[in-house]
C-alpha cells in the first residue's frame, strides 16, 4: 500500500514539474503588429501533455520597471484569452484590439522558474492631416471614413464629434437628438442618412492619442417633396391597409361588373318575352270580318280564326227587302266545322 501511494505522488510531481518551455531562455521574441489587430504571444511546454503546476503572464512597459501580472490590469480586461483549459501544455496568450498602450515586454513564467520573454511593438495609426470637404443634397446619405495612412492599420477607440463652425464647441454625435435614428457606426465609418441643411457643419473623428481628422459637410439644394425628412418605417397596421385596400377595390369592381352583366341579361329576357306576347296579340287582332254584297244584300263572312283547338266557324247573314217573312236559319255542322245561315226580310 505504501509503495502504491509513493508511485502516485511521484507521478503527480513528475507531471506537474515535467513541463519544459519551448524556445531559448533569456532571448526575447520580437513581434510587431498594427493597431486594431490581434496578436498571439507564444508560450508552451515542449510536451503538450505535461502540465505545469502554475504559470503567469506578466507585463512591463519599460525594461527598468517592475513586472505586473496581466490578469490584474484593467487595460486587458475582456481583451485576453488563454488556451490551457483545452490543451494543458499550451500557455499562449491572445490579445485583441491592440493599441499603442499595449506596446512593451511580456513574460511567461512557470512555477519551476523557467520563463520566456516577448517584446511587442504596436504600429500606431496615423490619421491624414488634411480636411475632407463633402457636398451632398437633401435626403441623401454620407459615409465619413476615418482611415489610417498605414496599410492594415485600424484606428482604435474612435470618437465622433460635431461642430457647426469648426471652432467648437464639439458635441458627441451620439449625444445629439439631431441624429437620432439617422446615424450608424462601425470600426472606422460614420453613416449619416436623410440629410437636411441642419446637418451642415464639421465632423471630427479622434483617437485617444490625440490624433483627429475633420470633415466639412455641406448640404446644398432645395428639399424636394420632403425627401430629406426622415420617415419612420410603416407599422404593421399601415402595411395591412396598403395591401388590403387594393384587394378590396378589385373584389368590389368584379362584383359590380358581374351584377351589371346579370342585370343586362335579365332586361334582354324581359324584352324578348314582351315581344312574343305582343306578337300573339297581334295575330289575334288579325281575325277581322270581310263584307261582300250578294243579290242586293249585305253579306258578312268571318275570316277563319285558327285557335289552339283548330276549330273553324263560317256564318252567312242575308237581309232581303220585300214582304215580311219569318226569319230562317240553317246550320250545318260537320265534325268540328259549323256552318250557319240566317235570312230575314219581307216579300211581296
Amino acid at each position: 500500500m505504501w509503495f502504491s501511494v509513493c508511485l502516485v505522488n511521484l507521478f503527480l510531481l513528475t507531471g506537474s514539474e515535467g513541463c519544459t518551455l519551448s524556445g531559448q531562455e533569456n532571448i526575447p521574441i520580437d513581434t510587431t503588429v498594427s493597431s486594431g489587430q490581434s496578436v498571439l504571444l507564444p508560450c508552451s511546454c515542449i510536451d503538450l501533455q505535461t502540465t505545469p503546476a502554475s504559470f503567469t503572464w506578466e507585463v512591463n512597459k519599460k525594461p527598468t520597471s517592475a513586472w505586473k501580472p496581466v490578469t490584474q490590469s484593467d487595460l486587458y480586461r475582456e481583451r485576453m484569452e488563454l488556451f490551457n483549459e483545452t490543451t494543458p501544455g499550451n500557455l499562449s496568450l491572445l490579445l485583441s484590439h491592440l493599441t499603442e498602450k499595449d506596446q512593451g515586454f511580456y513574460r511567461c513564467r512557470i512555477q519551476s522558474g523557467q520563463l520566456r520573454d516577448i517584446h511587442l511593438t504596436v504600429r500606431a495609426c496615423t490619421l491624414p492631416g488634411t480636411r475632407q470637404d463633402i457636398v451632398k443634397s437633401p435626403g441623401q446619405s454620407v459615409h465619413l471614413l476615418c482611415s489610417c495612412t498605414e496599410p492594415h492599420t485600424r484606428p482604435v477607440s474612435l470618437k465622433w464629434e460635431f461642430s457647426a463652425s469648426g471652432f467648437g464647441p464639439w458635441v458627441p454625435v451620439t449625444q445629439s437628438d439631431l441624429y437620432r435614428d439617422r446615424v450608424e457606426f462601425n470600426e472606422t465609418t460614420l453613416l449619416l442618412s436623410h440629410l437636411t441643411k441642419k446637418d451642415n457643419g464639421f465632423y471630427r473623428c479622434s483617437m485617444e492619442n490625440g490624433q483627429f481628422r475633420d470633415f466639412h459637410l455641406s448640404v446644398q439644394g432645395e428639399n424636394t417633396g420632403g425627401a430629406s425628412k426622415y420617415t419612420p418605417p410603416p407599422s404593421d397596421l399601415l402595411i395591412s391597409i396598403y395591401v388590403g385596400l387594393p384587394l378590396i377595390l378589385i373584389i368590389t369592381g368584379v362584383a359590380v361588373c358581374l351584377y351589371m352583366k346579370n342585370k343586362g341579361r335579365k332586361t334582354l329576357m324581359d324584352e324578348d318575352s314582351e315581344s312574343k306576347t305582343g306578337g300573339e296579340r297581334k295575330e289575334d287582332d288579325q281575325s277581322v270580318n270581310h263584307t261582300t254584297t250578294h243579290n242586293g244584300s249585305d253579306t258578312r263572312m268571318a275570316t277563319p280564326h285558327t285557335a289552339k283547338e283548330d276549330i273553324l266557324t263560317y256564318s252567312t247573314i242575308v237581309h232581303m227587302e220585300g214582304g215580311r217573312r219569318a226569319a230562317g236559319s240553317m246550320m250545318d255542322q260537320k265534325g268540328d266545322t259549323e256552318y250557319a245561315t240566317v235570312k230575314m226580310g219581307t216579300t211581296s
